[in-house]
């Protein structure tokens, strides 16, 4: 009895020892197999990466060259709206420059031929006064030479009739001194002095 039980003793040590021995290399080998799956999967994360990042690459130079040419393009079309637009800039500008520099000149010639137009007016008006001051002043001067000769020749009538009156005068008074002296004789003569006219 005693050896029955060594024996189912050793027999369960065995087992037990079997089952731990079993046990300890089935945990090895899953350690050995998650470290190999981990390295496996690394490893195949790496090359995934590596052709990831490749192929990235790739498809970055191209988007770069596409951006690239799209941009060159897109400023060349830029630049071309860009020198089109600033042409017909240029062109508005210079059409609304000449506009301007028309009406400013139209403007100017207006006030210009104003100007001229009164000043030539101011001048005329000078020019009228002037002719009329002359013209008055001649006519002035005419009139009174006129005046002084008709004075001249009316003293000269008025003298010569005063001559005349006075010499008709003169002439009256001798013949009346005459006659007197010749009545006052016949009165003496007669014997009737102090008496004229012969009354009795």
């Amino acid at each position: 009895v005693r050896g029955s039980a060594e024996r189912r003793v050793r027999s369960y040590e065995q087992a037990a020892a079997t089952r731990i021995q079993s046990r300890w290399r089935s945990a090895r080998l899953c350690a050995a197999l998650t470290a190999s799956l981990a390295a496996v999967v690394v490893i195949q994360a790496a090359g995934r990466g590596v052709r990831v990042r490749r192929s990235m690459c790739l498809e970055r130079a191209s988007c770069i060259a596409i951006q690239a040419a799209a941009r060159r393009r897109s400023s060349m079309a830029e630049a071309r709206r860009r020198r089109s637009a600033r042409a017909l800039q240029s062109t508005v500008r210079g059409a609304a420059v000449r506009r301007m520099v028309a009406a400013w000149a139209a403007m100017a010639t207006r006030v210009q031929c104003g100007w001229r137009s009164r000043c030539c007016k101011g001048l005329l008006a000078v020019s009228i006064a002037a002719v009329v001051a002359v013209q008055a002043s001649a006519r002035r001067a005419s009139a009174v030479r006129r005046l002084r000769a008709q004075l001249t020749a009316c003293l000269w009538m008025q003298a010569a009739v005063r001559r005349r009156a006075a010499y008709r005068k003169l002439r009256r008074q001798r013949a009346a001194r005459t006659l007197q002296a010749a009545a006052r004789g016949v009165f003496a003569r007669c014997g009737v002095a102090g008496r004229p006219g012969g009354a009795p």
